[in-house]
Formats: structure tokens, C-alpha cells, sequence
């Protein structure tokens, strides 16, 4: 069994990584906490290991990992910066360094030592971090990849040599796009892009470890749930294998568990188990 507590605000975020659980919370004090989740049928309050604030309020918004340090992306601020590094030894946190944007960097997730988001800043939705030394956050080589409009990077995934970038929702703009980062941290066309109509926001992205499925997380008012076919994508065919119509409301978080071969969805009003078709 396992146990729960209130946070006491708002959560964004997890992120575990051993016995170590962060956590990105809406409290203007502690927008980051670390807890131990060795017990998890005593799981409480009292497991906090360590807190820190992310200046400007209720901003911080992703989490990524890499070689002992994590990364925090924050919502856009005139002044405050929108990606931060911090030593995690343990889960005792230690500011390494922050950079600042013209955008936030609303989901992030380290490849190869480098740091992909899907960014609000409008000539660069995807944009790329290098992260090798996470006290000395970089700009990789091309920055980033500007899309046509200004909907904003919602959420990204990275698999082999193929990055998923989600968007939220525009008439005039397929939300999900396939690029291809063989040849190029920073996506450099051609090949590719390759374009998914969504019907509504891009929410969330998880990929099957093979990268033959892509489950994406919704808006849309009966496709909340949709799986796709990355191969098909690129290769100029239909990429949609199925898709789920959930009765609780918008789609907002996803996750696969490849060894139970379940899709965990988190929507509007519930928590969903989905066993894949054959």
C-alpha cells in the first residue's frame, strides 16, 4: 500500500529518481521539494528532505534529471530566469546556475547532456539547452526551432534520433510535430518536419521505449487519448492508430509503463488506467 498528504498548494510536477521524489508546487516559498519515498506505506510530510523557491511566484513548471543534477523550467517572467540547475545529491538541493528567456520553458527533457523544452517564446516553441556543465547552462548550437504562428510549446519527448514537440491548440496549425535530430541537437531540415493535426492542445507526450508508439495526452472534446505512429508520420502516411474518447474531460498528463503495458492518464476529473489494443 501506499499513503498520501496534502502539499498545501497546487503541484505541476513529478519527478522520481531513485528514492528521491521531487516535486514542483504553486507555494511562493518552496516551488521545489525533494522527499524520501523509501517507505511509500508511510509516505508524509515528514520525508521532506529539502525545499527551495524559484524566484517570481508560482512559476515553476518542468523537471528533468541528468548525471546528479536536476533542472527546473519556470513560466515566462520579464525578470526572472526560466531554466534553473540544481545540484540534487540525495535530494539536498543546491542552485547551480539559471539562464533567462525570452520564453518559458514549460516541459523539458534532457537527451545526451542537452536540455529540450517546449518553449513559449514565439521564434523558438523548441528550444534546446546544452547542459553538459550544469553550472554553466548554454545555448546549443542553432538554439532552437521557430514554427509558424506563435502557439506556444506545451510539451515535448525525445526518443533516438527524433524529438516530439506538442503545441496548444490553432486553426491555422497542426499541434504535434516530428523532428528529426540525426544529424543536429537543434533540428536543421530537411528531413522533416513532419505535421499531426491534434484537434485540440498537444498536453502531453509519452513514447513507447522502442519509439513504435507515441501516446499523446488532449484537449480534443472525443479523442482525448490518441495513439500515433511515428514511422507512418515521417514516412507521409495517416499516423493515427487509435484513440480513446475519455467521459472525464480534457486530457492533461500521460505516462508508460512498458513492463505492465499500461497508459496512465491524468484528466479534468479523473485518473485513468488504459490497457493498449494488441
Amino acid at each position: 500500500t501506499a499513503n498520501s498528504f496534502s502539499l498545501g498548494a497546487a503541484g505541476y510536477d513529478l519527478l522520481a529518481v531513485g528514492d528521491v521524489l521531487y516535486v514542483l508546487t504553486s507555494d511562493a516559498s518552496s516551488e521545489l521539494r525533494s522527499y524520501n519515498i523509501s517507505s511509500p506505506s508511510t509516505f508524509s510530510s515528514a520525508d521532506l528532505i529539502d525545499q527551495e523557491g524559484i524566484p517570481a511566484d508560482d512559476r515553476a513548471r518542468s523537471l528533468g534529471y541528468f548525471n546528479g543534477a536536476l533542472f527546473v523550467g519556470a513560466s515566462e517572467d520579464g525578470l526572472a530566469a526560466e531554466l534553473y540547475s540544481f545540484s540534487a545529491s540525495g535530494g539536498v538541493l543546491a542552485l547551480l546556475d539559471s539562464m533567462n528567456n525570452a520564453g518559458g520553458f514549460m516541459d523539458i527533457e534532457v537527451h545526451q547532456a542537452y536540455i529540450y523544452a517546449g518553449s513559449t517564446q514565439d521564434v523558438a516553441e523548441l528550444r534546446v539547452v546544452d547542459a553538459f556543465d550544469p553550472a554553466n547552462l548554454t545555448d546549443a548550437p542553432g538554439v532552437g526551432y521557430n514554427l509558424t504562428d506563435v502557439h506556444d510549446g506545451s510539451a515535448i519527448a525525445v526518443f533516438g534520433t527524433a524529438a516530439l514537440l506538442g503545441r496548444l491548440d490553432g486553426t491555422s496549425i497542426e499541434e504535434l510535430i516530428l523532428f528529426d535530430i540525426s544529424e543536429s541537437v537543434v533540428p536543421s531540415p530537411p528531413p522533416g518536419p513532419w505535421y499531426y493535426e491534434v484537434g485540440g492542445n498537444a498536453s502531453d507526450i509519452a513514447v513507447e521505449p522502442g519509439g513504435r508508439y507515441v501516446f499523446l495526452a488532449a484537449s480534443h472534446p472525443d479523442k482525448e487519448l490518441q495513439v500515433i505512429d511515428p514511422h507512418r508520420l515521417s514516412g507521409g502516411l495517416p499516423a493515427e492508430l487509435t484513440y480513446y474518447d475519455s467521459p472525464n474531460g480534457a486530457a492533461s498528463g500521460i505516462f508508460y509503463d512498458m513492463l505492465k503495458d499500461r497508459v496512465f492518464l491524468a484528466t479534468n476529473d479523473a485518473f485513468e488506467i488504459i490497457q493498449p489494443g494488441p
